[in-house]
């Protein structure tokens, strides 16, 4: 590869225990789309607002590699998959995060939910470091391709290990450190 991070993490203490790149500056800039990773947050943010629960059952047809206007509502035809919103996150079912975002969450919801993760702020660590970027369109197929992590976030690599470990941690932003 011509550029690449990885990082490891501690999940209880946020050591770093690992962190090495093949470029130049790699692990200390936001410049990699997010991604589906971007779900974490919009998982948050429904989550929040109680208009789903892991067990509310979604349904979806298509919306792997895209979303369309079609994925914004139920389907009425197609090769249709019900499962519950527990399941959507691990299966990456990115039709089902434009479903529920749009129908449920604001522009401004979303947005707050990923400030408290850190989005446009630099992380808690020893370096200068950005966890990652997020500008929120306004239209509502726009909206639902950020929500589903298709565009408008960036991540660093020691962003997304801090986003994971934000979760780890019961959603309590601690900070990552180098050394003990």
């Amino acid at each position: 590869p011509r550029e690449g991070a990885i990082t490891l993490i501690h999940a209880r203490t946020g050591r770093l225990l690992a962190f090495a790149e093949v470029g130049s500056g790699v692990l200390t800039s936001a410049r990699q789309p997010a991604a589906s990773v971007f779900k974490l947050v919009t998982t948050t943010a429904l989550l929040e607002q109680r208009v789903v629960s892991p067990k509310t059952e979604v349904c979806t047809a298509g919306g792997t590699h895209r979303i369309e206007r079609r994925h914004l509502e139920p389907p009425r035809a197609g090769r249709v998959i019900c499962s519950p919103f527990g399941l959507a996150l691990g299966h990456s079912r990115n039709a089902t995060y434009a479903q529920l975002a749009t129908a449920h969450l604001s522009r401004d919801e979303l947005a707050d939910t990923a400030r408290r993760f850190g989005f446009n702020q630099a992380l808690p660590f020893d370096a200068k470091v950005p966890l990652g970027t997020l500008s929120i369109p306004y239209g509502d197929l726009d909206f639902a391709r950020t929500a589903a992590g298709f565009s408008g976030s960036t991540l660093s690599p020691l962003g997304a290990a801090q986003l994971a470990f934000t979760v780890a941690a019961g959603g309590r932003r601690m900070r990552v450190r180098i050394v003990a």
